[in-house]
């Protein structure tokens, strides 16, 4: 037996080792035996997918447009970013690149984006996964569409989180929350996060960016 032979059998062996330890389930409802997600589950998700423009509670504000993938009402849509932000699941560029890709398609956004950008996360959230899971899907989008990925803007203080609050209440914790130091001579910038409910953190982003020179901030999420 040859080394590349001998090299293959070990992988496979390696291969259903894994599978026997760790068995793959699917990562919205839990079947066992599927790698990231299980075809009724994929099909929830193929139906949902519906990108478009949309208007948030209180108007976009210092954004001039917000784009979407999904609705978050669809439950595997919710669980799927749920697990994302808070349970490290990983996986999850794998399953939204098609998805993301599909939307460059489509030729949804305005021309003339100079480039894409990201809304932080949290810092003790960021702590403690590891990773930003906006600047993960900005990464992505970035390579689709073969746009610049700058670090335009920075977390700063304390800011609880969002998602039981009120659209006011919302405006006021996350003011000054972002910073950047970085000086914009009339770009057009893509702003990219996760989820956008009210729109009251993209809106703080997109006014700290207007604020640092751009000419116009749009705003894409995964979810509204």
């Amino acid at each position: 037996m040859n080394s590349q032979k001998l090299e293959e059998k070990i992988a496979h062996l390696r291969e259903r080792l894994l599978f026997f330890l760790y068995p793959p389930k699917c990562a919205a409802c839990g079947a066992m035996g599927y790698k990231n997600l299980c075809p009724d589950c994929q099909k929830k998700l193929e139906d949902a997918f519906s990108p478009r423009k949309f208007i948030p509670n209180g108007g976009n504000g210092y954004a001039d447009g917000m784009f979407t993938l999904f609705p978050y009402e669809e439950y595997t849509v919710q669980k799927l970013l749920f697990d994302w932000k808070l349970v490290e699941y990983r996986d999850l560029p794998v399953i939204f690149t098609p998805f993301l890709d599909r939307f460059c398609r489509k030729k949804l956004l305005p021309r003339h984006i100079h480039c894409i950008s990201f809304l932080p996360r949290r810092r003790w959230a960021r702590l403690k996964t590891g990773f930003d899971q906006a600047q993960c899907v900005t990464a992505i989008f970035a390579r689709l569409s073969s746009l610049p990925f700058p670090s335009l803007l920075i977390r700063q203080g304390f800011a609880r989180a969002q998602h039981k609050s009120s659209y006011q209440k919302r405006v006021a914790n996350i003011y000054g929350a972002f910073r950047s130091e970085t000086k914009l001579e009339g770009e057009t910038v893509l702003l990219i996060d996760d989820i956008v409910t009210t729109g009251a953190t993209a809106r703080e982003g997109a006014r700290i960016l207007k604020n640092a020179g751009a000419m116009k901030v749009y705003i894409l999420s995964i979810a509204h």
